[in-house]
């Protein structure tokens, strides 16, 4: 009951020096104490900790501990009734804190699922926490353990204040083979081999990031912590790591200068990435979606806000310039940069596109571009994703010719965390999570389809629908599904894939430097007469996959 009575009033020197007298008279008894925050004959662990934090660090502290831990009858569940071992049932009508358990299957669950790592005591060492070069912070709870060659580092401050300090070397253990009392380095707790380029990365199992570290630091100064109002932290997963040529690993562990990643390395690759992710990131800034889409021409009267052209062609010629670097491309950048002005021109004034694109005496090129503007809501998402359409489609045309160009492009997104940035860009201007990884999917699609149009004249409706099931991004934005042996598209998706597909068409077509409009209105018309075939069909389909492919023979 000392891991309980103590830790709740605080007593944090008592409990510590419990712990190191123990470890200095024989450490193998920490394996046999049964630790425990309530039991039958004791007040409820919600009436003794509470639902915050401290009962969280505390538990977290029982969950790592050599030994037992024990949770009482409702504990998990914050039940408040004191119940004893001669109950036959609660009197208490209670439900259970879902919150609470939440938090528990959270932060404390898989810590009880890695005990291996904890029970033990053969790797078990307890750190002082300096606050200065002599004082120690008897509130804060330090030790490493471990299984085999793995090992874990938990550290606990149980005061409401906080401390910042280090750990650095043990208290004394009794050496049972010697009979004489050891101490150890942080870096010998966690069995690290520091050399001149080695480095270790490690888990937050509760933050769940990831940190990287010189090993030289660790065995020369230990490791650093700043820590709140019972705050804790359990670290897994140490991983050695030698330093490439480069000196990559090197640059990473300066620039996050102790801070914490979702993945270094995904962090890495990042700071390798950062000449062209930093324009990327002006590029395609909120400010200047904002600006483009204030600068829509609505009518014959508006004309194209030239500022916010040359705000894009400044931006973008930095990406562009950026990213041949990068690739080391050969490609003349001035073609792509006018490119891309074409084409953001034109998606300017798709609301008045018939009057600034005038092709007299066709009827049929009229319907193309109704079609569009009746299904172009004045909604900022989809003019938002025409935008960034428009300049990453371009991207891979600095290494390869236009029509190999969309395929690089497109596994840039991924290749280069460029679909990270550009989820990122859609939070901020105001999507929910959901908006932002739909927009990423749309526009992974239409890029990789930039180019759907060529060779149209010896296609078919059918021919063209298969060709776009054969790839499996459009089966998943078609929402394909079998459900009583029928394979099965969603209705709406499926017009939002023609309007996109119809709509970008139209605009690469008018951005090509050596297409006249003859040229593009025929191909276009072509196009849009494929296009009515599968909107046909699909209402006789019943929104049936084989259906649909059976209206189109």
């Amino acid at each position: 009951s000392a891991f309980m009575n103590m830790l709740r009033n605080e007593e944090n020197a008592k409990y510590r020096q419990l712990i190191k007298s123990t470890l200095e008279f024989d450490p193998e008894i920490l394996k046999r104490y049964v630790n425990f925050m309530n039991n039958p004959d004791e007040k409820t662990a919600v009436e003794q900790f509470g639902k915050g934090d401290k009962y969280f660090g505390i538990c977290t502290l029982m969950a790592t501990m050599p030994g037992l831990p024990m949770f009482g009858h409702g504990q998990i569940e914050g039940y408040s009734e004191k119940y004893g071992m001669e109950y036959y049932r609660p009197y208490w009508d209670e439900e259970p804190d879902h919150y609470l358990v939440q938090r528990h299957q959270n932060e404390i669950f898989p810590l009880l699922k890695r005990r291996d790592l904890f029970s033990g005591v053969g790797h078990f060492l307890f750190f002082d926490f300096y606050v200065g070069s002599d004082q120690v912070d008897e509130n804060v709870y330090a030790y490493t353990n471990g299984f085999g060659h793995q090992r874990a580092l938990v550290i606990y401050h149980n005061f409401f204040g906080s401390t910042r300090g280090w750990i650095h070397t043990s208290s004394g253990h009794l050496n049972k083979t010697t009979g004489a009392l050891e101490v150890r380095t942080l870096y010998e707790g966690l069995n690290l081999r520091p050399g001149p380029r080695c480095f270790v990365t490690f888990r937050d199992v509760k933050t769940g990031l990831e940190y990287i570290r010189a090993t030289e630091e660790v065995r020369d100064k230990g490791l650093y912590f700043e820590l709140e109002a019972y705050q804790s932290h359990v670290l897994l997963d140490f991983y050695e790591i030698v330093d490439n040529d480069q000196g990559q690993y090197d640059q990473l562990a300066h620039y996050l200068n102790g801070r914490g990643v979702p993945s270094i390395q995904q962090a890495l690759r990042e700071l390798i990435l950062a000449p062209v992710l930093n324009p990327l990131r002006h590029a395609i800034s909120p400010e200047i979606f904002r600006q483009l889409y204030r600068a829509r021409v609505l009518g014959p009267e508006h004309k194209i806000d030239k500022e916010a052209l040359d705000i894009h062609a400044e931006r973008f010629r930095w990406l562009i310039e950026s990213v041949r670097a990068h690739a080391r491309g050969e490609n003349s950048i001035e073609t792509i940069i006018g490119e891309s002005q074409r084409g953001l021109e034109a998606i300017l004034k798709l609301p008045v596109f018939e009057e600034r694109y005038p092709f007299p005496g066709s009827e049929k090129y009229l319907q193309v571009v109704n079609y569009i503007q009746n299904n172009l809501a004045d909604y900022p998402f989809i003019w938002y994703i025409l935008f960034l359409w428009n300049d990453l489609r371009l991207l891979g045309q600095v290494a390869q010719a236009p029509e190999n160009a969309a395929v690089t492009s497109r596994n840039w997104l991924e290749e280069w965390g460029i679909a990270r940035q550009v989820e990122q860009t859609l939070i901020n201007l105001g999507m929910d999570t959901d908006q932002a990884q739909s927009g990423v999917t749309i526009l992974r699609l239409l890029i990789g389809q930039q180019y759907w149009t060529k060779e149209i004249g010896q296609k078919t409706a059918q021919s063209l629908i298969k060709d776009w099931l054969s790839q499996q991004e459009i089966r998943d934005f078609l929402q394909i599904n079998r459900f009583h042996e029928k394979l099965w598209f969603n209705k709406e998706a499926y017009e939002s894939l023609l309007w996109w597909m119809t709509t970008i068409a139209l605009l690469q077509m008018v951005s090509e430097p050596m297409k006249s409009l003859n040229e593009t209105v025929e191909a276009l018309l072509t196009a849009f007469d494929l296009v009515q075939e599968l909107l046909k069909a699909e209402t006789s389909s019943e929104f049936q996959l084989e259906k649909l492919l059976e209206g189109l023979k």
